[in-house]
Parts: C-alpha cells; sequence; structure tokens
C-alpha cells in the first residue's frame, strides 16, 4: 500500500499531536502530585503546633497521626506544684493504654531557663514516661480554644478536636475520656 504525500503530513500531524497530548497529560499528573502534596502539607501544617523540649529544642507537635491523642495543657511555676496529682493519674493512663493512645503535657509559660528548671524539677521529681512540652509562645490557648487551666483536650485518631475537659482527672475519669476517643 503506497502512503502518499498528503497521507504522510496527516500520520505526522498525528503523531505531533500524540507526543503533545502524552506530554499534557504528564505534565497535568506531574502538578496533581505537587497540588496534592501542598495540600498535605498544609493539612499538617494545619494541625500542628511549634513546642519546645526541657532543652528548649523545637518540637512540631501533629495532632492525627493515626492515634487518639489527649493533651494536658498546664501552668506550673517554680513554687507550685497542683497539678502533680492530674500528671500522675497521666502517668498512670499512659503506662497502661500509652501504646493505643498519645499522651502528652503542655505547660504554658514564658521560657525562660529558671522557669523551665524549677518545672523540669517537678517533672523530674514525679519520674513521668510521657512527653512533657512547653508552650513558651503561648499558642495552645488560641489553637485548642482554653478559657483556663488546667485543660485536658481530646483528639480522634483523624486530629479532630473532640472535647475539653477542664476539671481534675482522675483514672476513672481518664477512661470515660479516652473511650470518648479511641
Amino acid at each position: 500500500m503506497e502512503v502518499n504525500k498528503s497521507n504522510r503530513i496527516w500520520i505526522a500531524l498525528l503523531v505531533v499531536v500524540a507526543i503533545i497530548g502524552a506530554g499534557l497529560m504528564t505534565v497535568s499528573a506531574f502538578n496533581k502530585q505537587k497540588a496534592d502534596q501542598a495540600d498535605a502539607d498544609t493539612t499538617k501544617s494545619s494541625r500542628s503546633i511549634r513546642l519546645y523540649d526541657k532543652d528548649g529544642a523545637p518540637i512540631e507537635l501533629v495532632e492525627g497521626d493515626g492515634r487518639p491523642m489527649i493533651i494536658y495543657v498546664f501552668t506550673i511555676s517554680k513554687n507550685s506544684a497542683h497539678y502533680k496529682e492530674d500528671l500522675l493519674a497521666l502517668e498512670e493512663a499512659y503506662n497502661e493504654y500509652g501504646d493505643e493512645i498519645d499522651i502528652i503535657a503542655i505547660n504554658s509559660i514564658r521560657y525562660e531557663v529558671a522557669a523551665v528548671e524549677a518545672v523540669q524539677d517537678n517533672i523530674d521529681e514525679l519520674n513521668l514516661s510521657f512527653k512533657v512540652l512547653y508552650d513558651t509562645d503561648k499558642l495552645t490557648k488560641d489553637r485548642y480554644g482554653l478559657k483556663q487551666r488546667p485543660s485536658t483536650v481530646l483528639f480522634n485518631r483523624d486530629g479532630e478536636q473532640v472535647d475539653i475537659y477542664t476539671e481534675a482527672l482522675d483514672h476513672t475519669k481518664l477512661l470515660e475520656l479516652m473511650m470518648e476517643i479511641k
């Protein structure tokens, strides 16, 4: 079968269109992948908050890593020990359920070495196994809609804030709160 000049031009045009179409599909897929990654990054950053460990190193706390989370927000200073009972109840819950639920305490204070050291002395005295972080920028109050401290903020495994509890904690109450988010 002989292909005339006109047919060759049409075949060449079809090949060019096919190449351009494949290129556009590749660019489109790449752009969608970048957009999906940007959405994931935005979602992660909207669910994260920068806190600090006892040495002042930044820690990015992200709610919704696939595990329910209890965040206990409190304020103690050098001369106060108001929250020891709550922290001990959290320690007991962490020892029992720490493999199922993340438990984190956040002390909301100004970052002054003397203040952090005093708080850390209280924390060390309790020999806590779970993370205790510092909110030196006072971000948790606005982030979680807290009106008072201490407050216990509950998150389900998708990172959705489920509840805020503002009373004293004991083992029974912690079990009730954990059932809300499991």
